[in-house]
């Protein structure tokens, strides 16, 4: 990618009366995706830096704070916008730093959040297609695509590079429900990746019919989730 930099999903919700007038909750399933109450270097859309926060309240929910106030007022966020935070991989540095991307609800991209996610063209050329977390039915039939992911037309071959740069070919057709199904090259890869059921497949574009799948395993230690 350009500039050797790579954007993992770390979250996505639609802003609650909550978010916007008190602080940003982050989501249950994302909590142990962040730092524990370190400060955390963020870019917004046009690369402004901010600091935010997650601390963690009591009850174990976690909130963003610090820079959140005025970064709610800069954007001018309102309640049912729409807000994904990315996390930057920079080759060659140790360095965590975010990427903030809201979209207003007023705008032509669809009330769900996940329709947002697959819209938002990633730094680098690479696209965000869909993300899911693997079930046994992915497992022991086809990959089932979620509802509104950026593919290609059904039936029609994609060229697919996955982590270690081999290249497969995928196909998602669509079954009588409606539902796209990924089957054409599907087995043999979940096969040599040795795929699991609660996975983490993140499913990318790069350019014309060329896409990137990235698969994350998470580990049980010491009582949390890591990816």
């Amino acid at each position: 990618m350009e500039g050797g930099r790579i954007m993992e999903v770390c979250f996505y919700k639609k802003l609650s009366n909550s978010d916007i007038n008190y602080a940003l909750e982050i989501p249950g399933d994302a909590m142990n995706l962040l730092p524990p109450d370190e400060d955390m270097r963020v870019l917004d859309r046009n690369d402004n830096v901010w600091t935010f926060n997650a601390a963690t309240r009591g009850r174990g929910a976690r909130y963003m704070r610090k820079d959140w106030g005025r970064f709610k007022k800069f954007a001018g966020l309102k309640k049912d916008d729409r807000l994904t935070l990315f996390l930057l991989h920079n080759a060659g540095q140790n360095i965590h730093t975010y990427k903030m991307v809201y979209s207003h609800s007023s705008s032509s991209l669809s009330s769900s959040s996940s329709s947002f996610l697959y819209m938002y063209k990633m730094e680098g050329g690479m696209e965000v297609c869909f993300q899911k977390n693997i079930s046994v039915a992915d497992i022991k039939a086809a990959l089932e695509i979620p509802r509104g992911a950026n593919l290609p037309p059904p039936d029609e071959d994609m060229r697919v590079l996955d982590q270690n740069n081999r290249e497969w070919t995928f196909n998602a057709g669509t079954r009588r429900d409606g539902r796209r199904h990924m089957r054409k090259g599907w087995h043999p890869f979940k096969n040599s990746a040795g795929l699991r059921r609660g996975d983490r497949l993140t499913f990318y574009r790069l350019h014309n019919n060329t896409y990137k799948v990235v698969i994350e395993r998470n580990l049980r230690l010491f009582g949390r989730t890591w990816w």
